[in-house]
């Protein structure tokens, strides 16, 4: 649970970072030399942090994997469907089973 929020966390502030990169890098783009090219390092730190706590929360706190023990969903799912579609199979296969004698009263 702490994990969850700690990384919603980090992704909030590394996309206020990349929103600060956009400001700055386009007025750096417009002017280089304005203010003494602060917004140039300014548009550079804040797009190394944003990207850098972008990977922080992509590949370091990422979640741990389920145990191997447990079933997957899709497997569970799809064993769960095969059992139905056998039930189906059978049932269909008695229905004819009992439809069979009826039809041949009626071709007499």
């Amino acid at each position: 649970m702490e994990n969850k929020k700690l990384r919603r966390a980090l992704a909030i502030v590394a996309l206020a970072f990349m929103a600060v990169f956009t400001v700055t890098f386009v007025i750096a783009l417009y002017d280089p030399k304005l203010c003494g090219g602060a917004f140039s390092w300014a548009a550079l730190v804040s797009g190394l942090l944003g990207v850098g706590l972008f990977l922080v929360v992509r590949f370091l706190l990422k979640e741990p994997p389920a145990p191997e023990y447990l079933p997957k969903g899709n497997d569970a799912d799809g064993a769960e469907q095969q059992a139905d579609e056998q039930s189906d199979a059978q049932r269909s296969e008695q229905t004819d089973a009992l439809d069979a004698p009826q039809a041949d009263e009626q071709k007499e």
